[in-house]
């Protein structure tokens, strides 16, 4: 699993950092999908994405550990 945090530059609507997440997996093992939509975003089971403005990457990279763990787990 490999998941990429980046900034963009912010909107004209908010002066918040805002950041696009990208996750993929090479396995069937954890559905990339399933954690993306958790966060409103989508994408396929191996290849999904979310946007966020609300929390800092060492926030999101929290998340993103604690879904995966879990999911193995239920593996």
């Amino acid at each position: 699993m490999a998941a990429l945090i980046y900034a963009r530059p912010a909107n004209g609507e908010s002066s918040e950092p805002y950041y696009r997440i990208s996750l993929r997996s090479s396995s069937d093992g954890v559905s990339m999908q399933e954690i993306a939509r958790e966060k409103g975003g989508g994408g396929h089971r191996q290849a999904a994405g979310f946007s966020s403005s609300g929390e800092s990457p060492s926030e999101l990279a929290r998340f993103l550990s604690e879904r995966v763990e879990k999911a193995l787990e239920d593996l």
